[in-house]
């Protein structure tokens, strides 16, 4: 009792003394700040680089400041398919076309948002919607049997309309059972390319979180056979650096329920090789025969979904994302198979971040790499060639001619593999997608084919038949230099000596106490005797003491 009144006689003295201080007026609720989609360095910058003729930039500018149209494909069989397709047209799209412009009303109106806002007691009123268009349905003609649609209105349009609800639930209902999936437009391009069939095995380095990856696992289960349709030969291989959105690939792969898939979890830069068994009994590296590379890069071709883009952009982004990009694309290459074949694939514009790490790759490579010619792939699909020419800017908007021009304070961002060479490397094989040539996101793809091993690369047993046979056979190590490198001594490694706790960790038993074990194996009686102070015995106690002594008259006659 005594503690709880003095407790309590504590806080009234401390609230008599407490001065109260004048509550401040809150400001009126400010509106939510709105990105504005503009930026005159991206403006400036892209201007330079040509990626857009001159008549279209208007057309292409006012087509990033608009919403990015929703986009899915059907999966499964023709018949399959087909069917689903028939079922969304007549339940679902042709009853919502036919609607009127006032049936389309937002699922929660303006006032009773402010009225939510204002209970809650937020500083933020809401922003007035832009109104929501009638459905329209659009075929993506270059998708292969017209599988994949595109809508004329966003994810958002779709989940804030109440006409549209329920669309919506039919979408997300597929979509959990593996029959359609959204995606993106542009996104199902690369997998295309790859041209994937059954007994291949494909690496695709940069996964999550899953799209392209469920695309090539359909295209392994594409056969007409309904065993190699079931249970095809080949394998995916599905990586990514964080460990996080491996769960959303896994997420992504278990709709489809397919065996062939494997999850790994490495950086793409560092990609080990994996082994399997021969038939012989001996293990072999496994070797890819399709690789997808959709590298991280800076994402100014998202500028219609992902609105931050516009405020955190500027030309050093795809500089400092070219090294990350080219390492991964490198270790790509020497996965590869020979005659195999690897799609480079970026959601930007950037040249430094597209056609300069691919330079620098076919400069490597020596000419056992090659671009692909790819434009008759796709019927239908509009797109510009790669560039051949580009300029480098800096922060500041200056441009750089040449690499002898750049400031010794920027060197470590800025470097000379950055600027285009004077060689026919075949760029201009290369497919840059803007948005408003078919109402999609930026994209750049190209497709490289390893014609003949790496050099330096080892190559374990024969060499599949090239175009460039004595590229082949100059890139495989002679019989001479494989003698010559067994016979060579091996540098031995320093055994350094670690450093860390000084103390002995162990507790030494003198020679008594180690004779008890014998003794008793022996079958010996054993007397119990009291263990020598410190583990050592009397004898070696006295020699102990005796070398102090003699330690301690030296030091003594030293200091005289």
């Amino acid at each position: 009792m005594g503690r709880r009144w003095n407790k309590k006689k504590k806080q009234n003295a401390k609230n008599d003394n407490k001065v109260e201080k004048p509550k401040k007026d809150r400001a009126d609720p400010q509106g939510y700040i709105v990105v504005k989609k503009e930026s005159k360095d991206f403006e400036t910058f892209y201007k330079s680089q040509n990626i857009v003729p001159e008549e279209e930039w208007t057309e292409f500018m006012t087509c990033l400041r608009t919403s990015l149209p929703a986009a899915f494909r059907i999966t499964g069989n023709t018949t399959r398919a087909k069917a689903l397709l028939k079922i969304l047209k007549e339940d679902f799209f042709e009853p919502l076309e036919k609607l009127s412009p006032d049936d389309f009303t937002p699922t929660v109106s303006a006032a009773a948002k402010l009225a939510a806002a204002q209970q809650n007691g937020s500083r933020q009123w809401p922003v007035e919607d832009e109104p929501i268009k009638p459905l329209e349905l659009k075929c993506l003609t270059w998708y292969p049997k017209g599988l994949a649609y595109q809508l004329n209105l966003s994810r958002r349009d779709i989940r804030r309309c109440e006409a549209y609800w329920s669309l919506h639930q039919c979408l997300i209902t597929e979509t959990d059972a593996g029959s359609i999936s959204r995606q993106e437009a542009v996104s199902m391009i690369p997998p295309l390319l790859l041209n994937v069939l059954p007994h291949h095995n494909v690496l695709d380095m940069c996964a999550a979180p899953g799209s392209k990856t469920a695309q090539i696992i359909e295209q392994m289960h594409s056969s007409s056979d309904p065993v190699l349709g079931a249970i095809p030969p080949g394998v995916v291989v599905a990586n990514d650096a964080d460990n996080k959105r491996c769960y959303l690939l896994t997420h992504q792969a278990k709709r489809l329920q397919s065996p062939s898939i494997i999850i790994t979890n490495h950086d793409a830069c560092f990609m080990p090789n994996m082994f399997y068994t021969k038939p012989d009994g001996s293990s072999g590296k496994l070797k890819y025969d399709r690789i997808l590379c959709d590298v991280p890069c800076s994402g100014d071709g998202t500028l219609r979904k992902n609105c931050d883009v516009w405020g955190k952009w500027n030309p050093v982004n795809g500089c400092n994302l070219h090294g990350l990009q080219l390492r991964i694309a490198r270790r790509g290459l020497e996965l590869l198979s020979v005659g195999g074949r690897m799609v480079y694939s970026t959601c930007s514009l950037s040249p430094m971040e597209n056609e300069a790490v691919l330079q620098r790759l076919l400069l490597e490579a020596a000419g056992s790499v090659s671009i692909v010619d790819c434009s008759s792939a796709l019927p239908g699909l509009k797109f510009c060639s790669g560039l051949t020419k580009w300029t480098v800017v800096t922060r500041d908007m200056q441009v750089l001619p040449t690499p002898q021009d750049i400031p010794l304070k920027l060197s470590n961002v800025y470097h000379k593999h950055l600027f285009p060479v004077d060689e026919d490397l075949h760029l201009d094989r290369c497919m840059r997608l803007l948005p408003h040539h078919q109402d999609t996101g930026g994209f750049f793809v190209a497709v490289l084919e390893k014609t003949a091993p790496l050099p330096g690369e080892k190559v374990e047993g024969p060499v599949a038949a090239t175009k460039d046979g004595a590229a082949a056979a100059a890139a495989q190590p002679s019989d001479t230099a494989a003698k010559n490198r067994n016979t060579q001594r091996s540098k031995q490694k320093n055994n350094k000596r670690r450093q860390g706790f000084k103390e002995e960790p162990y507790y030494y038993l003198s020679d008594v106490i180690a004779d008890w074990e014998k003794d008793y194996k022996a079958g010996k009686e054993m007397t119990p005797t009291a263990p020598p102070p410190n583990g050592y015995t009397a004898e070696e106690t006295t020699d102990a003491a005796a070398t102090t002594e003699t330690t301690g008259a030296t030091r003594e006659t030293a200091a005289a």
